[in-house]
């Protein structure tokens, strides 16, 4: 595009340009024959004859008789004097906007130097005749339209080129699909469409706007995840971010209502103690929660909070995790998977932090969130790398595609979802209506284990 809009303007500014023509005359210096230093002689002279052709005299004498409205500097810029030693010939070409004025001025300016020559020398080798008069030209000479189109779509592509290189290894971001399918050799799970809400809005989109393309494109994703691999169900995911800001802890929570409103009894960890955000939109980043399981100061069923009836939260409390190793986290993902189908943990990001390795380790696969135009490409390769390293089982990657601006909720997508509001825990519709919804679920439940025998009997099943 840039190389035809370049090309077309400079056409049409070349079209523009007023045409300019060159006439020319041809004069001979010396006789047409003679003998060897005549001749070298009559070259030598031709020289001195081309220097006397733009003197002021002879340009004002010119510009006098035809009578021009141009001064002798002028006149002197349009013309050029061509003196060749060898075959002993002048060439007096003159540039201007009118044909017929321009040859009139080389015919003017031949015949005021041959004047001068017949009135000094009457020597063989002085002598000066006009070979050729000028005519009037009908090709102007300037501008070359094609010569200009072509350089300005070549100055365009260059710069287009220049652009796209600027973009490309200057910016270094994830943009599309197409850079994710190229940087790293996992699968491609989907991208989240729609816009970036407000930092003042909280709560999860799915249960905000469930018709939105949003919720949808969370629910899509979700999906492919519960049937990524048949052979092997996935009863622990871990959802990270390649660098900070990517969203891993909104991802977590979105897939994690999308799972539990499918009939999948479903926990969500927030493990992120940099951001915690998956803990601060649901409203329970003041609450105790997994750092305080992980010191030892609370035990795990105090400080599950319920979000409805098949999902709950595990807030990540207050402390650095800076401590975790795989086995503590294991053993509470056993005790979660004890009365649970799923637990979804938000992980930190992978860049600068080692939790996320260990989370990593601990759960059956992992899913890498991206940020369109924020996250960077040397981020990405590292975050699968790392994972891949310490033996994790990537599942793919997500990209968060959104645009910048408030989310536009109309009459339908503003309403809460039916079926959240019919599993809410000692909550009526009327109620939940009023109150948003994380704030009445935020209760500190215990969960009822299963009986080893239903366990064992799901397993079978499974």
């Amino acid at each position: 595009m840039a190389t035809w809009v370049a090309g077309l303007a400079g056409y049409l500014v070349a079209t523009q340009i007023p045409p300019t023509y060159e006439a020319r005359a041809q004069l001979l210096v010396g006789p047409y024959e003679g003998d060897l230093n005549t001749l070298r002689a009559s070259g030598q002279l031709a020289l001195t004859y081309a220097e006397l052709v733009t003197v002021r005299p002879r340009l004002e004498e010119a510009i006098t008789r035809l009578g021009l409205e141009a001064s002798s500097a002028e006149l002197d810029a349009a013309t050029r004097v061509i003196a060749n030693d060898t075959n002993r010939t002048l060439s007096i070409r003159v540039q201007d906007a009118d044909p017929a004025r321009a040859a009139q001025i080389a015919n003017t300016l031949s015949g005021l130097l041959t004047e001068l020559v017949s009135q000094g020398t009457g020597r063989p080798e002085g002598e000066l005749q006009i070979l050729e008069f000028a005519e009037p030209p009908t090709t102007p000479i300037a501008p070359q339209v094609s010569l200009i189109a072509m350089l300005t779509a070549l100055a365009g592509l260059l710069g287009a080129l220049v652009v796209v290189v600027l973009i490309e290894y200057v910016g270094a971001t994830v943009r599309a699909r197409d850079d994710v399918s190229r940087l790293v050799p996992v699968p491609f799970l989907g991208q989240v469409e729609g816009s970036r809400s407000s930092n003042a809005q909280r709560g999860l989109v799915v249960e905000r706007m469930p018709v939105s393309r949003m919720a949808s494109s969370y629910r899509i994703v979700a999906t492919k995840i519960v049937f990524a691999d048949g052979k092997h169900p996935v009863s622990s995911l871990l959802v990270v971010g390649a660098q900070s800001g990517d969203g891993a802890g909104e991802t977590a929570g979105n897939l994690a209502t999308a799972l539990a409103t499918s009939g999948r009894r479903t926990v969500l960890v927030d493990g992120d103690d940099v951001d915690g955000e998956a803990s601060a939109l649901l409203g329970l980043r003041d609450r105790p929660g997994l750092a305080e399981v992980i010191q030892g100061q609370v035990a795990l069923p105090d400080v599950i909070v319920a979000h409805g009836p098949e999902l709950h939260v595990v807030p990540v409390g207050h402390g650095r995790l800076d401590r975790l190793d795989d086995g503590t986290v294991r053993s509470i993902l056993d005790l979660l998977l004890a009365d649970h189908d799923l637990v979804v943990v938000a992980g930190p990001p992978t860049l600068g932090s080692a939790e996320a390795l260990v989370y990593a380790r601990a759960t059956d696969a992992s899913v890498v969130v991206v940020r369109r135009d924020q996250t960077k490409r040397d981020a990405l390769a590292h975050a699968v790398e790392s994972l891949t390293l310490v033996g994790a089982t990537v599942l793919g990657v997500v990209l968060d595609a959104r645009s910048r601006g408030r989310f536009r909720q109309d009459a339908q997508a503003s309403q809460p979802d039916p079926r959240h509001a019919a599993t809410t825990v000692g909550v009526d519709a009327p109620s939940m209506q009023a109150q948003p919804a994380t704030t009445m679920q935020a209760q500190p439940i215990r969960p009822v284990r299963r009986s080893r025998a239903r366990t064992r009997a799901n397993q079978r099943q499974d």
